[in-house]
């Protein structure tokens, strides 16, 4: 039975460390991961950054010059990478789960992939169906993925109901739920089509052990060395 893809979200952050940050990911290439999930934004001057939230002490990402940014970063002991500073990292060394934050600017994000690294070294993932949809139709080579969760009572209903037609419908390589919605068979129906699962955020040892029996083809976890041991 293949492993599945041990994919390290946000990179390894050591205990009092940050996420999303050249450390974290070294730190997950030095462990032997298989890929590193993190997510991109950008700047108010057009930077494409590294950084989950919309925010950084409370201010819009976006709005905020790479060095406005980093000044409040620093405060707090830590520096947001731009993306040219993660690929200058991971060429070569590992694989990547680039997560499309917000939409508007996929061609930035898909082109500087392309010219940086090559197709099979990395996916584009997000929630967004609008995204994923420039993204395939723009370049048909990129591997992407759609992502389901819980994060509003009308999202989280349609996501149980839909999810194997909304990623037929976007054309996607990979549906990644969230390990919660696994109870409404999601693992079952996607197999059906031999649509590759890819769970996030898993960190219980139990949970990490059924779902390498289940097959599927990647499991996001926050303690990829629960895996790699």
């Amino acid at each position: 039975m293949p492993r599945p893809l041990i994919i390290a979200h946000r990179g390894v952050a050591a205990p009092n460390r940050f996420e999303n940050t050249i450390g974290s990911f070294e730190k997950a290439i030095q462990l032997g991961a298989d890929m590193i999930e993190f997510d991109v934004r950008k700047s108010r001057e057009g930077q494409l950054i590294v950084h989950h939230d919309a925010t950084i002490d409370g201010q819009p990402i976006n709005q905020l010059t790479l060095n406005e940014i980093n000044r409040n970063a620093g405060v707090k002991g830590f520096e947001v990478p731009t993306l040219r500073e993660v690929l200058d990292l991971t060429k070569g060394r590992i694989r990547l789960d680039v997560e499309m934050k917000e939409d508007g600017y996929e061609d930035e994000v898909a082109e500087f992939l392309l010219q940086n690294t090559a197709p099979e070294e990395f996916i584009i993932t997000s929630f967004l169906d609008n995204s994923l949809m420039k993204i395939k139709m723009d370049y048909p080579q990129i591997k992407s993925g759609l992502l389901i969760g819980f994060h509003n009572p009308i999202c989280s209903r349609c996501y149980r109901l839909a999810p194997i037609r909304r990623a037929n419908c976007l054309q996607v390589d990979y549906l990644l739920p969230n390990w919660r919605l696994l109870k409404f068979g999601i693992i079952q129906r996607a197999r059906k089509i031999n649509l590759p699962l890819i769970v996030w955020t898993v960190n219980e040892k139990t949970r990490i052990d059924n779902l390498i029996r289940k097959s599927v083809a990647g499991i996001i976890t926050d303690h990829a060395e629960l895996m790699l041991r």
